[in-house]
């Protein structure tokens, strides 16, 4: 089970430690403890994590947007940063899908 989650908990701790760099401490920690949740069997979680994943995707492409407009402005190579974080968006947007899965689904509807 924990296998299927693999890219899910990559994801987590992209965001956490993006998280850690740009918003401090306490956002980074509560975003690492809430991996904790995974193992919490409620129909909700997986709602709850497609929730959580949604931001991270949505923070990814603000981030890169910004990113990529200062590039362009200083007049810094861009094409590098937009490869690696249209793979880091583009892996978000799968573990927002990884709990349609029906192995990953059935674990947190049984009790």
């Amino acid at each position: 089970m924990i296998i299927k989650l693999i890219p899910v908990l990559l994801t987590a701790i992209l965001f956490s430690a993006h998280l850690l760099r740009f918003a401090g401490w306490a956002p980074a920690i509560i975003s690492f403890l809430f991996i904790g949740t995974l193992f919490i069997r409620n129909k909700w979680i997986p709602r709850i994590w497609q929730v959580y994943l949604g931001i991270a995707f949505l923070t990814w492409i603000k981030i890169t947007i910004g990113f990529v407009q200062y590039r362009i402005a200083m007049h810094i190579p861009w094409v590098r940063l937009i490869i690696i974080m249209g793979l880091i968006i583009l892996l978000t947007a799968y573990s927002i899908f990884r709990f349609e899965n029906k192995t990953v689904s059935g674990f947190y509807r049984k009790k």
